[in-house]
């Protein structure tokens, strides 16, 4: 089963993302001119910066209102301020849709792109790739889905990284439209902002499989991974990513274009020395409702360009690979694979962030002093796990390799074919088979 990305503070968690009522109409500004306040004439901009507040389209004769929730490479991640409607997932007939197939999908990307938003406002947004955690009826197993999308719904995982950070977001307030059509409103837990709100539905999967979809309660703004049905009416809440620079964007994607500068990280990085401590890259945990985390790491070593990081906590866990292949190595592992993967890089790391991970060339070393089992070839990583002798130079004490409750990987082989090296519970090199899924503890090389 394919697994969404997690990020674990002590127990291994294996992996990796309400209703509300109304209906869309007709944009009033069909191949109007710009209006004070519109996207257009304001400007989505190269100016503009997480947080801010755009205009865009209009609904029911109502405009509609965007908060810019995430930062592209000249784009920004757009998310409705209220919940436009209430729509059904899917149909009657086709209650085991996943977003692929789903009737919102088609009609977020038709009728409601075509109706609510100009001419000129479509040209600002940006045809985006998602990954969707999807039910897979056949296999009965969850699996990534992968489509690409002018408007959408949220994910667990991006309503964790983009809805969680920004105070009382994550409440479904309702248009006039909703209101008017006595919308179910529920009284507010846990804010002093917002006191009544409706839920609505995110895209992913739920626990129930086939007949579910994550939502979002009303009353305290959680996600219920339970989910609730498909084919029941819930609230609809849009997102777009939409250009700030369209150059950069397209230039980028095609290879042409360099990133800009981000003063930001550069600065967070600028200083630091052995057993310094930083935090770089976001990871997101399995239960959406904790929201997302900047990812910890120390300073194992430095040269004269770059530092060697080391994360605080696991980050995932994998198997090694298949169980009793005593021709595995750390080169043909999937442990390697999977951390070298654009999924995984991508999902803990922004490409301003990628761009300083270095590809690195890396030397593993044999089995433990006793037996010399061999390590296989060279490998060029990006991110990899340390081996037992660079456990042993860089944490001497075995107490300071401790994930609490956790077993994690290194990459050295060990005394038995297939079978290679883990730090156990209590900071002990010791060895098990290649099929246990235990933790990644990830290293990475990153440029100064």
């Amino acid at each position: 089963m394919e697994k969404r990305i997690a990020l674990i503070l002590a127990l291994v968690m294996v992996l990796s993302l309400a209703a509300c009522g109304g209906s869309g109409g007709k944009s009033g500004n069909e191949g109007g001119g710009e209006e004070e306040g519109s996207a257009v004439g304001a400007g989505v901009s190269a100016d503009t910066a997480v947080g801010d507040k755009i205009t865009m389209g209009k609904l029911d004769g109502e405009a509609l209102t965007w908060t810019a929730a995430g930062k592209g490479v000249g784009t920004i991640l757009l998310v409705s301020d209220k919940v436009l409607m209430r729509r059904a997932f899917t149909g009657e007939d086709n209650n085991s849709a996943t977003w692929k197939d789903s009737e919102i999908r088609a009609y977020l990307n038709g009728e409601f792109l075509d109706s609510v938003f100009t001419e000129e406002e479509k040209a600002l947004i940006a045809p985006t790739e998602l990954l969707t955690v999807a039910f897979d009826f056949d296999a009965y197993q969850n699996v990534n889905e992968y489509t690409t999308d002018s408007v959408f719904l949220l994910s667990g995982s991006e309503y964790a990284r983009y809805v969680t950070p920004i105070k009382d977001f994550k409440f479904g307030i309702p248009t006039q439209a909703l209101l008017d059509d006595n919308v179910y409103m529920a009284d507010v837990e846990g804010s002093d902002t917002v006191t009544q709100a409706c839920g609505w539905i995110l895209r992913d999967n739920g626990s129930q499989e086939v007949y579910t979809v994550m939502d979002v309660y009303g009353f305290d703004g959680t996600v219920s991974t339970y989910g609730s049905d498909k084919t029941s009416k819930g609230g609809i809440r849009p997102a777009m990513w939409v250009y700030t620079d369209k150059a950069l964007a397209d230039g980028w994607k095609a290879g042409t274009a360099s990133l800009p500068a981000d003063e930001a990280l550069d600065a967070k990085l600028a200083g630091l020395s052995v057993g310094s401590s930083v935090t770089f890259g976001t990871g997101v945990y399995a239960d959406p409702n904790k929201g997302a985390m900047e990812i910890g790491w120390k300073v194992l070593d430095e040269t004269e360009d770059a530092w060697l990081l080391y994360s605080d906590e696991l980050l995932g866990a994998y198997r090694f690979g298949e169980e009793d292949d005593e021709t595995l190595t750390w080169a043909a592992s999937e442990a390697r694979a999977y951390l070298n993967g654009d999924e995984y890089i991508n999902d803990l790391f922004n490409p301003w962030e990628r761009e300083k991970i270095r590809l690195s060339h890396i030397t593993t070393c044999g089995g433990s002093d006793s037996w010399d089992v061999d390590p296989g070839p060279e490998t060029d990583d990006y991110l990899f796990l340390l081996d037992r002798e660079e456990m042993e130079k860089y944490y001497p004490n075995e107490a300071d390799r401790v994930i609490a409750d956790a077993i994690y990987w290194l990459r050295s082989p060990d005394f038995v074919r297939g079978w290679f090296s883990c730090v156990n519970e209590a900071g002990t090199i010791r060895e098990n088979t290649a099929g246990h899924y235990y933790g990644l503890r990830v290293a990475m090389w990153v440029s100064k």
